[in-house]
C-alpha cells in the first residue's frame, strides 16, 4: 500500500552550494570553487553605437565581437534608427548557444523571415507562440542557429537586413550590446 504523503510538509534536498530554490532555477548563476552559488555581475551600461549611414558595412565588426568575445554571455541588438526592424544576436557559454533572433512587426515580414532562413537551409531552434504583451511585434518567437564562422555570419546578417527588411547599403543602423561575466584565460 502506498504511503500517505502530506503535501503541506513537503521538503526537498538542494544541490550543494544552493541556499534557495532560485539558486537551482537561475541559469545565469555560476559556482565558485567552494561550490557556493554566486551571481554573475551584470554590466553597468549597455554600449551603443549609431551609424547614420552605411550601417550594413559595420555589421561584420559587431558580428566578430559576438563570436570572439570571451564573455559568458554576449547580446547584440541591431536596429534601424526608427526601431522599425530588429535582430538580436545572442551567444551564451552556459547554454552552448549562438543564435539570431529576428523580430517581425507584421505577418508579411514574419513570412519573409521564414522564407529567408529556409532558403539558407537554416531551421529554427525555437518557433513558438508568445503571449500578446502589446510590444507591436508578431506573437511568434523565432530563434535560428547563428553561424560560428565570422564571414558566413556577417553575410547572413547583412542579407537579412537587406533582403527581408529591405534596407539599402546606405541605411543607418544602431548597435547595442552588452557582455556578462568575462571568461578567464585558459
Amino acid at each position: 500500500m502506498a504511503q500517505f504523503v502530506n503535501y503541506n510538509k513537503r521538503d526537498c534536498t538542494l544541490p550543494p552550494g544552493c541556499k534557495d530554490l532560485i539558486d537551482v532555477l537561475r541559469p545565469s548563476r555560476e559556482r565558485t570553487e567552494s561550490g557556493v552559488a554566486r551571481a554573475i555581475s551584470w554590466p553597468s551600461a549597455i554600449r551603443e553605437h549609431r551609424f547614420d549611414t552605411a550601417g550594413l558595412a559595420q555589421i561584420g565588426r559587431y558580428v566578430e565581437m559576438v563570436l570572439q568575445s570571451r564573455a559568458k554571455l554576449f547580446t547584440l541588438m541591431v536596429t534601424t534608427p526608427d526601431d522599425e526592424f530588429k535582430a538580436v544576436l545572442y551567444r551564451s557559454e552556459s547554454e552552448s548557444t549562438t543564435a539570431i533572433i529576428p523580430l517581425a512587426k507584421d505577418a508579411r515580414t514574419e513570412l519573409g523571415l521564414r522564407a529567408f532562413f529556409d532558403q539558407q537551409g537554416i531551421r529554427p531552434l525555437v518557433d513558438c507562440k508568445l503571449p500578446d504583451v502589446g510590444s507591436g511585434y508578431t506573437d511568434r518567437c523565432l530563434v535560428y542557429p547563428f553561424p560560428l564562422e565570422a564571414a558566413r555570419a556577417t553575410s547572413l546578417t547583412a542579407e537579412l537586413f537587406r533582403d527581408v527588411y529591405g534596407l539599402s547599403h546606405e541605411a543607418g543602423l544602431d548597435f547595442r550590446y552588452y557582455e556578462v561575466g568575462a571568461a578567464s584565460a585558459s
